[in-house]
């Protein structure tokens, strides 16, 4: 099911393979079925299976199915802080501290902003995606370059970030 689909790539990823095509399951009429590892249960070819081609990286191999991690950074910033270019700085700054491997990985979607009522401080808030078709990014890998982002985040004294 579509609930369970993204799991494919996620596994992949871990395994250090891209996920490089999708396509239906073309012999199911063919197919024989002999249960999963003797359980009994077996693989449903009813429907709309599908077949799951993964690869291992390297030159001219695309993972055009690879799974994106989103998360969110929360900063506390400075009253005088400018969107457009402290956001700009920021965001500079973090792809400078990730390296190239890192930082195409890195994708901003959205900021927000958010004045206390009292207006004593102010905070932003950005969407964060990483993902990449050039080499599979695991969960721990995900987890390694958001820990970056945040660091770097919080090194930043373009703008008084706290």
């Amino acid at each position: 099911s579509w609930a369970r689909s993204w799991m494919a790539s996620v596994c992949g990823a871990d395994a250090g393979l891209l996920l490089c095509e999708v396509a239906p399951f073309r012999d199911a009429a063919m197919y024989e079925q002999l249960g999963g590892r003797g359980r009994g249960r077996r693989f449903d070819a009813r429907g709309n299976p599908l077949t799951h081609t993964f690869k291992r990286p390297s030159e001219g191999v695309v993972g055009s199915y690879q799974h994106g991690y989103h998360t969110e950074l929360h900063l506390m910033v400075p009253l005088g802080w400018s969107p457009g270019s402290d956001d700009a700085r920021l965001e500079s700054w973090i792809y400078t501290q990730l390296g190239e491997r890192d930082g195409a990985m890195l994708r901003w979607w959205w900021s927000e902003e958010y004045l206390f009522p009292d207006g004593s401080r102010r905070a932003r808030s950005f969407g964060c995606a990483f993902h990449s078709s050039d080499f599979p990014v695991s969960r721990a890998e995900a987890e390694r370059v958001w820990a970056s982002v945040r660091q770097a985040a919080e090194a930043f004294d373009g703008g008084g970030v706290v």
